[in-house]
């Protein structure tokens, strides 16, 4: 195990632009390990019993710009391809996305919206204050167990008035989770399924799918269930039904 974690912290070296603060990092790697409570970073300065005052060092490297937290997901993506431990179809690889929507009581806290509540049980409420999370998690195999690693998460609700909000996530929620598994499978240099529920069948998720990519189309297929009120069509001289989608601003989509 041991000779494992050395392994892995060696191939996150060129996510730091600064040795000093690569140091620090194994340090918060080794504290959250080894760390017996969940009281930030004054638990990584009693687990490895470091002197008080590297308390400031810590803190620094949280703000530290010799970081940052996409490049750190695209190098420990690209550990998890290099394991060879993703399970493959037709040699892409399996990914997983999803919603979630998690409470929030703090009235001044960022991101935090009034959210519907889509859920069909009845003992939650329909509308509540909170974030609203889109995730990516992709398919692994290991000793003949299925099973999801998360690789992303981010609030895709209530960014728009911060000044360093992302583009993108002024897209609909639907597309953003194509966008997110777009990006994660371009750093993992890999074409992707994309696995997701009823929810996400509608238009404008297949046009997102659909468009060109460096030149090369359908980087990411899309896999999902269909709704109950998708409209079916049979078009002659194919032998495969053809699903019409109705809903979207250009259209009905129809998809092979």
């Amino acid at each position: 195990m041991l000779e494992e974690l050395k392994r892995f912290l060696v191939f996150m070296r060129p996510a730091f632009s600064r040795r000093a603060t690569y140091c620090w990092f194994v340090v918060v790697f080794a504290g959250f390990i080894l760390r017996t409570d969940n009281f930030g970073v004054s638990s990584i300065v009693r687990a490895l019993t470091l002197s008080p005052k590297n308390y400031t060092c810590l803190l620094h490297l949280f703000h530290s710009t010799a970081w940052s937290v996409e490049g750190i997901m695209s190098i420990w993506w690209q550990w998890l391809v290099k394991k060879d431990v993703a399970y493959r179809i037709n040699n892409r690889l399996v990914l997983v996305g999803d919603h979630t929507k998690t409470p929030k009581d703090g009235r001044k806290m960022p991101a935090v919206t009034t959210l519907h509540q889509d859920s069909e049980t009845g003992s939650k409420p329909s509308y509540f204050r909170g974030h609203h999370w889109g995730c990516i998690g992709i398919l692994m195999r290991a000793c003949d167990k299925y099973f999801a690693v998360p690789l992303w998460a981010n609030i895709q609700e209530g960014l728009t008035l911060l000044a360093d909000s992302d583009e993108k996530r002024h897209l609909p929620k639907t597309v953003q989770i194509v966008e997110m598994a777009r990006r994660t499978a371009i750093a993992m240099k890999g074409e992707a399924y994309l696995v997701l529920d009823a929810y996400f069948a509608v238009g404008p998720v297949f046009l997102a799918a659909a468009e060109q990519l460096n030149g090369a189309g359908n980087f990411v297929h899309i896999l999902t269930r269909a709704k109950k009120n998708g409209l079916f069509k049979k078009i002659r001289g194919f032998q495969r039904a053809a699903v019409t989608l109705q809903g979207c601003d250009t259209g009905p989509i129809r998809a092979f």
